[in-house]
């Protein structure tokens, strides 16, 4: 008898397991895809678009969650020995690799900084650079935003 109440208790630890793997891995179903992933889709983004090979000083990438109506942000900041336009240039470029398009007009007048906007099944990423340049050198900010 004690020997079934065991078993009953390793039966529920490998339902708990299955669950746990299936949960945690990507699967796909006829037309329906669902992926789990314990990280932000702003994060996962904001690291693809990157930094250019000259960057220095890489902040860590801090993440703000959603709240209401204002989207998940994620932010990265450094310092580059290179000219705003080289560095807008770089970003362009990462947004066309990501697919994502110019910001239209609209867009560019409530967040000037706008540097391209996309859409995913998961919602719409707008991507904006600040820069603060000086003779030398510039300090950057990427900012990814998304709006679930």
């Amino acid at each position: 008898m004690n020997y079934l109440k065991n078993i009953k208790y390793y039966v529920i630890a490998i339902i708990v397991v299955m669950a746990a793997f299936v949960f945690l891995q990507r699967f796909e179903s006829g037309d329906v895809s669902v992926s789990i992933n314990l990280r932000s889709d702003a994060e996962l983004l904001i690291e693809k678009l990157g930094t250019p090979n000259a960057a220095t000083d890489i902040s860590k990438i801090s993440i703000e969650g959603p709240d209401g109506p204002m989207p998940e942000i994620a932010v990265r900041s450094f310092n580059i020995k290179d000219s705003s336009e080289t560095v807008r240039r770089f970003y362009q470029q990462k947004c066309v690799d990501a697919e994502f398009a110019k910001p239209d007009k609209e867009l560019l007048q409530l967040e000037p900084t706008a540097i391209c906007e996309g859409r995913s099944a998961d919602g719409k990423f707008t991507v904006l650079l600040f820069l603060k340049c000086s003779e030398l050198s510039c300090f950057v900010r990427t900012e990814v935003r998304h709006f679930i």
